[in-house]
């Protein structure tokens, strides 16, 4: 419970930060959040042996002092845009409803997404170890395409934003635009590379043959998720 609290204020925060086109307090945070959630694992993990109740206790405590850092940097004076928000002390029911048109279907899409991979993995886990194992490593290749895709996504959000706050409807579509083309160029050439040589991505993670023999069958499926899921993103 911590950390869910600790990780729902992360992701308000950085949307804030995002927003007001600060994405490099986003960065730094996170390289910090990250790089101690890493320590604490090898500390509680091996050094302590707690074993999966300490990877829960490093991540809960790496989002926590997430938060508590946005926090610190969000009540601070280094950003002009936040003493005017402070001064606002209800939401009106109007920009509320506003909220929630927009952020419940959002919340729903990403919860059908997860359930939908939830179910996936435990289904190919009835097939075996190796088809578990290889389907366990082409949905972290698509983890890995979709935040890239999910970063241009919302750094094309902002720019959109921000142009159409100021009326700059051409600069709107121009940011639009070029968030998709330079998505479509990363997720088409990652693509391109996954058919090519699809045993060799996979042996860096596994070297079993029944593994890879199995993420070779299945690559074809995870090249069409990349790009349609990649175009998703930014759309």
């Amino acid at each position: 419970l911590l950390g869910a609290v600790g990780f729902l204020a992360n992701v308000t925060f950085a949307s804030f930060f995002r927003g007001i086109g600060k994405p490099a307090t986003i960065l730094k945070i996170s390289i910090t959040a990250n790089a101690l959630n890493i320590i604490l694992d090898y500390l509680l993990i091996f050094t302590l042996g707690m074993g999966i109740s300490g990877a829960a206790i490093a991540t809960a405590v790496s989002q926590v002092v997430g938060a508590v850092l946005y926090l610190s940097v969000f009540a601070g004076a280094k950003i002009d845009k936040i003493p005017a928000v402070l001064r606002v002390p209800t939401i009106s029911a109007t920009e509320l409803r506003k909220l929630l048109r927009i952020g419940i279907p959002y919340s729903l899409k990403i919860f059908s997404e997860v359930f939908v991979f939830f179910l996936f993995t435990v289904m190919v886990g009835r097939l075996g170890d190796a088809q578990l194992a290889a389907t366990t490593i082409m949905i972290q290749l698509l983890t890995f395409t979709n935040m890239t895709a999910l970063g241009l996504g919302q750094a094309g959000e902002v720019m959109v934003g921000q142009h159409i706050g100021a009326r700059k409807y051409a600069g709107a579509v121009k940011s639009g635009l070029l968030s998709m083309e330079l998505n479509a160029i990363f997720t088409i050439s990652f693509s391109v590379v996954l058919l090519l040589i699809p045993k060799v991505i996979c042996s860096l993670f596994n070297q079993d043959p029944m593994v890879i023999n199995y993420f070779s069958l299945i690559v074809y499926f995870g090249v069409i998720d990349i790009c349609f899921d990649g175009l998703l993103m930014v759309a």
